[in-house]
């Protein structure tokens, strides 16, 4: 595709395994993997029925093709996936990059009753595991300081949207499965960009709805009005 350099693919990897190896095959090179959790039961209680065993499947398989980087996220909710060890084994034992994430208020559950900290996350992880700074790689996101776990792997993370305010750094827009272009995932804020694509592609206006979008990107979150959609519903 003209212009197009980069490709990459977030999935839950529950079908990845199957269809690793034509998307290598087609370009695709980097794949972040969505795992909640690594106990197969809470697993299968957060993803409503998913099965661990299919996600560990699929990033093995990516890690065997090549993909790389291949990224593993995990949003930290406190009394639900509070089980950081189980990561930072994955870290020890797999080439792949572990990035823990800050609860947003976005979801249903109760976002004060969720929600721990980047401090109390990183202050966890130095309980559990040695790790060694390492300089934060190009990983194409907003991973702050990353460390190596020592003798290990891979790397771990922590992404820190509420408590670090990493809008300064943000390169992302999010489309979503209707078509409305969001400038920061948190605000009410959508450009429809159909009117540019439909009945046909309108090159000019579609830029220009790009670039309005780009301007709207807020400074912080506390530019940003709030969101008044669930992240179901925003898809994308």
């Amino acid at each position: 595709m003209r212009g197009l350099n980069d490709l990459a693919m977030t999935t839950n990897g529950a079908t990845f395994a199957q269809s690793a190896l034509l998307l290598h095959e087609a370009g695709l090179r980097r794949v972040n993997f969505g795992i909640p959790s690594l106990e197969p039961d809470m697993y299968s209680a957060i993803t409503r029925k998913g099965s661990l065993s299919d996600a560990l499947r699929g990033l093995d398989t990516a890690i065997s093709l090549g993909f790389a980087p291949v990224k593993v996220n995990t949003v930290v909710m406190r009394g639900v996936n509070e089980n950081l060890a189980d990561f930072v084994a994955l870290a020890m034992d797999r080439p792949v990059h572990v990035r823990f994430i800050e609860y947003m208020p976005i979801g249903a559950a109760d976002f004060n009753a969720s929600f721990v900290s980047a401090v109390e996350i990183r202050q966890r992880l130095g309980e559990i595991a040695e790790l060694e700074p390492m300089p934060t790689p190009a990983t194409y996101g907003p991973g702050q300081d990353t460390q190596r776990v020592k003798n290990g792997r891979g790397s771990i993370a922590v992404i820190a949207p509420v408590t670090g305010h990493v809008c300064g750094n943000c390169n992302r827009l999010r489309l979503t499965a209707d078509g409305h272009l969001r400038p920061c995932l948190f605000s009410k804020g959508e450009i429809d960009l159909k009117p540019a694509l439909r009945p046909t592609l309108n090159e000019d206006m579609l830029k220009s709805l790009l670039h309005d979008a780009i301007a709207r990107k807020p400074e912080s979150l506390h530019n940003s009005t709030r969101n008044n959609r669930t992240m179901s519903q925003i898809g994308g």
